[in-house]
């Protein structure tokens, strides 16, 4: 029977619990509907208040902290980009700086192989000189004088210098050496 009687206590005190609620929640309804009628925003005023109560505010969020968040995330969102941009362009300008080195390699490999294309001009001008210099010189001579010389000189030089001395002179000189020296001397003439 003392069961009996707390299942109804309990009952009893359920049932007086959910004729409290239920009127409370019908009026907090038809409050909330006539506040918004009126354009009072009780939603919004509502988080106001609780952003206000020490210890709730943590909880609450109002429209202002939702778009500072938002605002946050997008600039965040912005530095990232910004920052993957920068690193694209230093890998660029990295990549940009190792072919610049290999230019400015190439460059001075190429005032190398000029100054030494140069070099050989200078040589080539002053054997050149040379040769001109000795073909005046064995032009000027007698024609035997000239043939005993050149027959001891080295074949080279030989025929650079005939090559200059005008043909009636080099013939005349050719006639003065010997048979055989004179034959080599106009093959290689001849080429």
């Amino acid at each position: 029977m003392a069961k009996k009687q707390k299942e109804k206590k309990k009952k009893s005190w359920l049932s007086y619990l959910l004729l409290a609620i239920i009127p409370l929640v019908l009026s907090v309804t038809i409050i909330y509907i006539v506040l918004s009628l009126l354009g009072m925003e009780p939603v919004k005023n509502t988080k106001i208040f609780l952003n206000r109560v020490p210890g709730i505010e943590k909880l609450i969020t109002t429209e202002e902290e939702s778009n500072i968040d938002a605002m946050e995330a997008e600039y965040l969102a912005q530095i990232g980009d910004y920052q993957s941009q920068i690193n694209r362009l230093m890998m660029e300008s990295s990549e940009k700086d190792d072919e610049i080195e290999a230019l400015e390699q190439d460059i001075v490999d190429l005032n190398n192989q000029l100054a030494e294309y140069q070099s050989e001009i200078v040589s080539q001008n002053e054997q050149q000189a040379r040769i001109e210099d000795m073909v005046s010189t064995y032009s000027d001579m007698e024609p035997e004088s000239a043939a005993r010389i050149l027959s001891e000189t080295s074949t080279t030089i030989a025929v650079d210098i005939l090559k200059g001395v005008p043909s009636e002179e080099r013939s005349e000189i050719l006639s003065f050496m010997e048979a055989e020296k004179a034959a080599e001397l106009t093959e290689l003439l001849y080429q």
